[in-house]
């Protein structure tokens, strides 16, 4: 003898196609509604049928696995017809317990066959664990943990389900207190993360069983990587790219300086004329590709310009400007005397009768020009009178004082 076949798409008032999500809020809905223990003594034993019915329903529709195979024996089929599907092949238990569902669902799901001299309720049931949901979380990572690798702590509130009412949202006759009613709760987990070195971001680590749902079907928990914002670099794909800072001389005549890598410090030549902005390679110094390979690191120049005025130099365009202080005997009489440049000292020859404040220019002395030339140094003429002169120097000023009154008055 057949049994009738149910149409649990239509228990819980959902379309075919209705997704997980539909499914359980419908469930949820149901489930209170019905729920036996809501219901005064006249009704009770109605609501506790329909409330079996919706179970069972969500039983089968919130499971990928039974979902398929209902669907697939039950397609030509409508609700309340005899049903004779043909079960070869399709999995038979011999477990200890009977399902508690309806003689549809053991005929479908417990192993019993129409015909058999036994009824669905003494038929042996094997229920598995529902697995669970897969549950996705972020995971923020240093670039350096991403990059090295190694085991991370993490804890996160994981959604199972309601340890008081098993997941249905009813306790007694009423919403259930722990869950308010979702019949879900939150709860906290600490895990040991193993990070794979070379770990990108947006790449994901699967955890399997550490999802949602009970004990023995949990599902997966896959942890989304995001690489933190770095303080020295910037990451484009396999590319690293920071800033090299550099004195002003170091830019004007080259240098070898210290740069920072994931690896450790290594020795940059900067090139003579190096200017702020441009970049300087350093091959392998990336992040790992997946063939193996590293990207590559690009250090970006930046000319430390002093934030106070320089003791020395004034900075106009490519252009310097500097003072050069001499004596008022080298003023009045001229002389060749030392100047400071970027390129070190230079003779520089100043005129008989130089004024305070005249200019002296030595050409290509000034900053470098995107066309390989440079600017100019400007020396300012100061001429240094003596703070406390001898009484020799006293004398002899006296007499250019003498005769520069004597030259004035004829």
């Amino acid at each position: 003898m057949g049994v009738k076949f149910q149409d649990y798409y239509e228990v819980l008032g959902v379309t075919k196609n209705a997704s997980e999500k539909e499914i359980k809020t419908a469930y949820r809905k149901l489930a209170r509604k019905f729920h036996p223990d809501l219901h005064p003594a006249d009704e009770k034993e109605a609501a506790e049928k329909k409330f079996k019915q919706i179970n069972e329903a969500y039983e089968v529709l919130i499971d990928q696995e039974k979902r398929q195979k209902y669907d697939t024996l039950g397609k030509s089929y409508q609700a309340g017809e005899e049903f004779r599907p043909d079960m070869e092949g399709m999995y038979y238990s011999t477990s200890e317990a009977t399902s508690g569902f309806s003689d549809f669902f053991d005929v479908l799901f417990g192993g019993f066959r129409p015909g058999n001299s036994a009824s669905a309720r003494e038929q042996r049931f094997h229920r598995a664990p529902r697995r669970g949901q897969d549950v996705e979380a972020e995971l923020a990572l240093t670039l350096e943990e991403a990059y090295r690798g190694g085991e991370k702590t993490i804890q996160l509130n994981v959604s199972d389900l309601c340890t008081r009412c098993g997941g249905s949202g009813i306790s007694g006759r009423q919403f259930c207190p722990v869950c308010a009613g979702s019949g879900q709760m939150q709860t906290p987990r600490t895990l040991t993360v193993k990070i794979p070195p070379g770990t990108g971001d947006g790449t994901k680590i699967r955890l399997r069983g550490q999802g949602g749902g009970e004990e023995g079907g949990r599902g997966d928990l896959y942890l989304k990587i995001h690489i933190l914002p770095h303080s020295s670099y910037k990451v484009t794909g396999d590319d690293l790219e920071s800033e090299l800072v550099i004195a002003p001389w170091q830019a004007v005549l080259g240098a070898k300086v210290s740069a920072a890598t994931l690896d450790g410090t290594v020795q940059v030549t900067v090139p003579a004329g190096a200017r702020a902005g441009k970049k300087l390679r350093l091959r392998g110094k990336g992040l790992p590709r997946k063939d193996g390979s590293r990207g590559d690191q690009y250090l970006s120049v930046v000319i430390d310009l002093p934030r106070q005025p320089h003791s020395s130099y004034k900075v106009t365009g490519d252009d310097l400007e500097s003072e050069l202080v001499i004596a008022p005997w080298q003023a009045v009489l001229g002389a060749k005397v030392s100047a400071a440049t970027l390129d070190g000292t230079v003779q520089v020859t100043v005129p008989a009768g130089a004024r305070a404040g005249k200019k002296l220019r030595l050409r290509g002395k000034g900053l470098p020009r995107k066309d390989g030339s440079r600017g100019d140094q400007y020396l300012s003429v100061v001429i240094d009178l003596p703070r406390q002169p001898s009484e020799e120097e006293l004398t002899l000023w006296r007499k250019l004082a003498e005769v520069q009154t004597a030259k004035e008055v004829s």
